[in-house]
């Protein structure tokens, strides 16, 4: 018998995903689109208190339970670090996406200039800021003030 070993292509993204959307789900259809299996890391509320200066609204545990049930998405990590190449050591990815709003971050504390030493292709999808976290809560908030 004949063993073929086919190489796999891994994506990895990171990120909140806080109050869970379509705008995620989305995301999520266009990195499937240049890897074979995905790799998301979830920020601990820690860190997203630390570089966002405010908690989740939905708490860490939560929405890695609520990710893992999405079919497009083969393993949910914890994200341990900022650094893009400590990721990529413990994973190994072959592509690294982030919506576009995440570029300047991945300069400044990602090491973005690492990974294309690393050859890993990197990709940032434009951001439809019409379907985001921040904007369902702002409508939340709308909503409930103007009903008093």
């Amino acid at each position: 018998m004949k063993v073929i070993f086919v190489k796999q292509k891994i994506g990895y993204t990171n990120g909140v995903f806080d109050l869970l959307h379509t705008g995620h789900i989305d995301f999520f259809k266009q990195c499937k689109e240049y890897c074979d299996f995905l790799i998301v890391a979830v920020c601990p509320d820690e860190m997203v208190l630390h570089y966002k200066g405010k908690l989740p609204i939905i708490p860490f545990e939560e929405r890695k339970k609520m990710l893992d049930h999405i079919d497009l998405i083969n393993m949910v990590v914890d994200q341990t670090s900022v650094n893009r190449i400590e990721e990529w050591n413990k994973y190994k990815f072959n592509v690294y996406f982030h919506g576009e709003d995440g570029y300047e971050f991945d300069i400044k504390f990602g090491n973005y200039d690492q990974l294309i030493k690393h050859g890993i292709k990197v990709i940032y999808f434009p951001r439809d800021t019409s379907r985001s976290t921040t904007n369902i809560i702002k409508k939340i908030l709308d909503y409930y003030q103007n009903d008093k």
